[in-house]
């Protein structure tokens, strides 16, 4: 569900900022020094990287002691603060101007008299506060005087001091809190302060490394919080693949996390940002982002910033000096001003540097005018140019500038497209769109629109990539052989992914009919066919085919044999092990570029893991796969992937896991409702055939509910509804009938097979040998006529709609079935 409204986005954000997961240890802590703090003096050190929850736990604190009756007094060091002892200032003046007489009786006047060169609120206060000029003695009777006033204020009730973000203390902050920390004063006060230590002065270091005998000190260290407690922060609604998308990205850090909570679900399947255009292209603009620490920035150094986020992480202070337009020293200078913020870090080698994180880039990105970054991306595309550098680097900057009038562009475009197809296909579609928006008055090139359709099939923008494709094997293109074949190819994909696999059938054999030179490569054609074969509701593996993909499994390239073999192994029982111990051997032998070209092994590999029964595997196959396909943008991969994982977990008896990989399969599924009734559900496979035998095995109420949730075109919902209701009594009965002819056990077996239990775990129920329950289904199949388990669950369920319906099976097995 996309978040539109700002204040919407606003409200959710804040209310899961109020959220506190994962610390439970340090809160374990904090509940300790509520307990023993009216003893002593306390120090509580709370550090931390931006963002991990700092500022949080020291509400809760507060709050907690706030609540046991003591007196609070909060504030928060601001960088570059113009008074000495600010700090202090702005957390205990009010409380001196309201106990005034309480603080006076117990210091006496002449040492009460000394506030008054610190505090504005104290009578007789100096229109100054002192500089670090004044006097060393002065000094210290005011030091002095502030204790004892802390002591004062907290008397038997007790008195808590917070200090946010205390590495932005100043000077005569520190020394003052050095004082109190090597004197504490002789009551129940805590001092509990949060900072980065990335950021924290030495001297405040110093002060709270030791103290005195007369105090405790206890130091926290706000870590990475673990996926499991991180995810509580994320909304309800939040499916499987963008959470742990989104979990990734925040790596243990909640701040990031919540930046980008509001903008999770704007993708057709909820996915989380694309991670690379966070680090090198044109990051989302966030509207809860944190921006305090741009707020303290220099113009140079803002500047700086926005000039490294056009670059993208990494980036070299040469890029920046040029895009910014800026000499080395000015350079040196914002650069140093941002490290001091720990806005960036230095990444590798001392010339190169990136930022903290991805929200922190996103802020700098979109923090520059509009026109000033038009400027910027000009500029850094002609200085890649000068260094020679790869296309798709000077690609994402070029595409916000390219001109018309220069045909170079264009072709850079399409050339960085075709290097990153797999790698970032919605990125390639769109340099592709670009490139054929330059070159105006020109038809775009057959090669072009099949790159284009490429690429949309990948990113999952199946309906456009359809449009491109067809129109392709028209009569109004002209394309030569291998072109015609890759065309075909991808046609053929795009309509099994839409649900139509009797027109990617159609579409194959037409290419394979047409004439061609002896050498052309059809081994890809002869793939598709293979892979439609294999499917659940795909035509059966001819000779013709079989003899392809064996004759693939011998292509030149390495592909071709992979897929080959995935294949085979899918069809081949007796030596599927041989053909998948051979494709896991090729898989491990690709390259980085070649692996992002066989995405698609993840799926046939955990699918033939799941057919051969090891669902474990499967699982973690599947899930494996899902990852991949999602990081990599390859949207046209996530509906088959989360189907077979949703199959498999139904086989595990994992029923509601597998209902949240349903939904997640329906709202990735780009299914051409108008063809294909089961598009409707987002599922592959006829609704009797595979909703009824794997979605609902238990029973057709189920069914009924599922229907309803995921609606649908009204008129196919309502006769799949209606057909479950008002089932063929009749031409059930005759179906099910055969049910009568199993014995008990048989029977028994038959329903754990429809529950999608393995031999295995039949066998480990019901205290039998896997052989012996493997001897049992040969039995079983034989009676029922049937082929597959499929077909045994789908007799069970039908039986189960029978009105007035009785277990089948009265026969005994006395003698078992050796």
């Amino acid at each position: 569900m996309a978040l539109d409204s700002a204040a919407l986005v606003d409200a959710t954000t804040s209310e899961l900022r109020r959220t506190l997961v994962g610390r439970d240890h340090e809160l374990a802590s904090l509940r300790e020094v509520a307990a023993l703090a009216g003893t002593s003096p306390h120090i509580v050190e709370i550090a931390g990287e931006p963002g991990t929850g700092k500022t949080r736990l020291l509400e809760e604190f507060r709050s907690r002691l706030h609540r046991a009756g003591w007196m609070v007094a909060t504030t928060s060091s601001v960088v570059g603060q113009s008074l000495p002892y600010q700090v202090f200032v702005d957390a205990l003046d009010g409380l001196l101007a309201r106990d005034t007489e309480l603080v006076r009786e117990s210091l006496g006047a002449t040492c009460a008299d000394m506030l008054s060169v610190m505090f504005p609120s104290w009578p007789g206060a100096a229109t100054s506060a002192p500089g670090a000029g004044h006097d060393r003695v002065d000094q210290y009777r005011v030091f002095r005087a502030v204790g004892l006033a802390l002591e004062a204020l907290a008397g038997s009730r007790g008195l808590l001091v917070v200090i946010d973000d205390a590495h932005h203390m100043d000077e005569g902050s520190v020394a003052l809190l050095d004082h109190v920390v090597r004197h504490p004063p002789d009551a129940p006060l805590v001092i509990a302060l949060a900072h980065r230590p990335r950021q924290c002065d030495v001297r405040l270091a110093a002060a709270i490394r030791e103290v005195p005998g007369g105090a405790s000190i206890r130091r926290m260290r706000t870590g990475p919080i673990p996926a499991e407690d991180l995810a509580g922060l994320l909304p309800a609604e939040t499916n499987r693949v963008a959470r742990q998308g989104l979990l990734r990205l925040a790596a243990g850090n909640p701040g990031v996390l919540l930046a980008f909570a509001a903008t999770a679900t704007t993708g057709p399947g909820g996915e989380p940002p694309d991670v690379r255009e966070l680090v090198e292209g044109v990051p989302p603009a966030l509207a809860g982002a944190p921006t305090g620490d741009f707020g303290m920035l220099s113009p140079l150094a803002r500047l700086v910033a926005g000039a490294a986020a056009v670059a993208g992480d990494p980036f070299s202070l040469t890029v920046v000096e040029t895009v910014a337009e800026l000499d080395q020293r000015d350079a040196l200078t914002g650069m140093d001003e941002l490290l001091g913020h720990d806005i960036v870090r230095p990444f590798g080698s001392l010339r190169r540097f990136r930022f903290r994180d991805v929200v922190v880039r996103s802020v700098a990105y979109h923090a520059v005018p509009d026109a000033w970054r038009h400027g910027a991306h000009t500029r850094a595309v002609a200085l890649f140019r000068a260094m020679n550098e790869r296309p798709p680097v000077i690609a994402r900057h070029l595409e916000h500038v390219a001109r018309g009038d220069d045909p170079a562009d264009a072709d850079m475009l399409e050339e960085a497209a075709r290097g990153c197809l797999f790698e970032s296909p919605a990125r390639a579609a769109r340099w592709l769109g670009t490139a054929n928006c330059l070159r105006i008055g020109q038809p775009p090139a057959a090669a072009t629109l099949t790159l284009l359709g490429k690429a949309l099939a990948v990113a999952g923008r199946l309906g456009e990539s359809e449009t491109i494709l067809t129109g392709l094997l028209g009569a109004d293109h002209r394309l030569s052989p291998d072109e015609r074949v890759t065309v075909a190819e991808w046609c053929a994909k795009v309509h099994t992914l839409r649900g139509r696999p009797a027109e990617a059938a159609a579409v194959l054999h037409a290419a394979l009919a047409e004439p061609g030179p002896a050498d052309l490569d059809r081994s890809p054609l002869h793939l598709e066919l293979a892979a439609l074969a294999v499917a659940s509701s795909g035509p059966p593996l001819t000779d013709e085919v079989r003899d392809g993909l064996r004759s693939a499994a011998e292509h030149d390239d390495r592909l071709s044999r992979l897929r080959a073999h995935l294949l085979l192994a899918l069809s081949c029982g007796d030596s599927a092990a041989g053909h998948l111990r051979t494709a896991l051997r090729l898989f491990g032998e690709l390259g980085e570029r070649e692996r992002w070209c066989a995405q698609e092994s993840w799926y046939l590999i955990a699918e033939t893991h799941r057919r051969m029964d090891l669902l474990d595997s499967a699982v973690a196959l599947f899930r494996t796969g899902l990852d991949a396909a999602v990081s990599s943008g390859q949207g046209y991969l996530r509906t088959r992937l989360a189907t077979g994982l949703r199959r498999t977990l139904l086989a595990l008896g994992e029923h509601e896991v597998a209902a949240e990989w349903a939904d997640y399969a329906r709202t990735t599924a780009d299914t051409d409702p108008h063809t294909d009734p089961s598009a409707t559900v987002g599922m592959d496979g006829a609704v009797a055939g595979v909703l009824v035998t794997e979605l609902v095995l238990p029973a057709a109420r189920q069914l009924r509910r599922t229907v309803s949730e995921y609606g649908g075109p009204e008129p196919t919902r309502l006769a799949v509804l209606d057909a479950v209701r008002r089932p063929d009594t009749a031409k059930l009965d005759a179906e099910t009938s055969r049910l009568d002819s199993l014995s008990r056990r048989e029977w028994e077996i038959s329903e754990l097979v429809s529950k999608g239990h393995t031999n295995h775990r039949i066998a480990d129920m019901l205290m039998l040998s896997r052989k012996t329950v493997e001897t049992y289904l040969d039995r079983i199949f034989k009676k029922l006529e049937v082929t597959s388990r499929a077909q045994i669950a789908y007799l069970i369920g039908s039986r189960a709609r029978l009105p007035g319906c009785t277990p089948a099976c009265t026969a005994e097995d006395p003698d078992g079935p050796e």
